[in-house]
């Protein structure tokens, strides 16, 4: 049952990866759309600036996050726990485990109310001749961050079971 939640976990981290991939790509043509149609032909795409702010930046941005986590990429200091046990260790990554499932469990949660918040006003920027509706991507963060939540949540019980078994399972992109 674990291997089966680390699947499909990691299948969702992976499809955020691909979708921040694909914005990058989308953001570097849109706005060299927009150069060259500004200075060749004097026709500008209007709204490169909030479609870039408000779509692409945030997928960009926030949708790595959770490859992040799941491969232990983030930046963290070994100066005392390298001493340490490997059991310890790995109890010590379940508790970090376990205040990241906290601190993005409250930002999933605060960010939800957010975007619903927005997407019940319908939320947008006036751009020179159209509205561009903003209300889509405020779900980025509770979405990603309820992704980073079901990744540090595995990681806490994987972590448990290193520091107090014989499991020496981890949860990566391997």
């Amino acid at each position: 049952m674990l291997a089966t939640a680390e699947t499909l976990v990691g299948r969702l981290c992976d499809l955020l990866f691909w979708i921040a991939g694909l914005a990058v790509a989308a953001m570097m043509l849109h706005i060299t759309a927009d150069i060259f149609g500004k200075n060749l032909f004097r026709a500008p795409i209007h709204g490169t600036l909030e479609i870039t702010t408000y779509y692409y930046m945030p997928l960009v941005a926030l949708a790595p996050l959770a490859v992040v986590q799941r491969n232990h990429e983030h930046i963290f200091v070994e100066l005392f726990s390298q001493k340490f046990s490997p059991r310890l260790n790995a109890g010590l990554d379940a508790f970090m485990s376990f205040l990241t499932v906290i601190f993005f469990g409250l930002i999933a949660w605060f960010s939800f109310e957010e975007a619903l918040s927005k997407t019940l006003k319908g939320d947008y920027v006036y751009v020179v001749f159209f509205d561009l509706q903003t209300w889509p991507t405020r779900w980025m963060v509770p979405l990603v961050s309820g992704v980073v939540v079901l990744v540090a949540s595995l990681q806490v019980v994987i972590g448990l079971g290193r520091a107090f078994g014989s499991d020496t399972h981890t949860f990566t992109s391997d």
